[in-house]
Formats: structure tokens, sequence, C-alpha cells
């Protein structure tokens, strides 16, 4: 299998675990938010897993979400824990996202 199949599959299933988490099984999600710390930067790269969202804009150079007050509960909450956190960077490798995750609260 190849690099890129693997790649494609990774954060396939990442897109599927978080939607089940926000969706299905909501109390393990709030367990899992409740260790998140930091803010937004505003990059973009979350909207650019597995493909780029149609509700991104990135004409001033900025990442800009066109649906921010109405989007759905997956990007909303994003991430959940580390492991989305690293199919982020595989999205943007060079800039850090602004969230980490403290698991002493």
């Amino acid at each position: 299998m190849s690099e890129w199949m693997i790649h494609r599959l990774v954060l396939g299933w990442g897109k599927i675990r978080r939607a089940v988490l926000v969706y299905l099984i909501n109390d393990i999600a709030k367990r899992k938010l409740a260790n998140r710390q930091g803010e937004c930067h505003g990059c973009g790269a979350c909207c650019e897993l597995m493909f780029v969202c149609s509700w991104l804009d990135r004409t001033n150079g900025n990442a800009l979400c066109r649906c921010y007050d109405s989007r759905s509960k997956v990007c909303e909450l994003f991430p959940l824990d580390e492991r989305d956190l690293k199919d982020r960077d595989r999205a943007n490798p060079k800039q850090k996202c602004g969230y980490w995750f403290d698991h002493r609260i």
C-alpha cells in the first residue's frame, strides 16, 4: 500500500472517529474537550483534512470560514484530542496549532 493511500486512510478514519464521538458518544467528546487548552490561530489546516472544505475562503491569504456561525459540531469542537492534532499536522506541518491537551486537569 502506498504512503499516499495510508495517509488518506488515516485522515478518513479521523473524520469518521470525530463524527461518531461528537454525534453519537457525546459524553466521551466532552471529557476529551475538558483537557483541551489554548485557542484557534485561524490557520485553516483543520479545514483541509482529506479535502479542502468548500466553505474555506483564502482569498486574502488568511483562512476564513464562510459558514462560521452555522458550522457543524465536528468543526466547532475540533480538535478533540492529540490524534486530531496529528491529523491536522499532516495538512499543515509548518504551523503549530494553537490548541494542546493537558491531562492533569
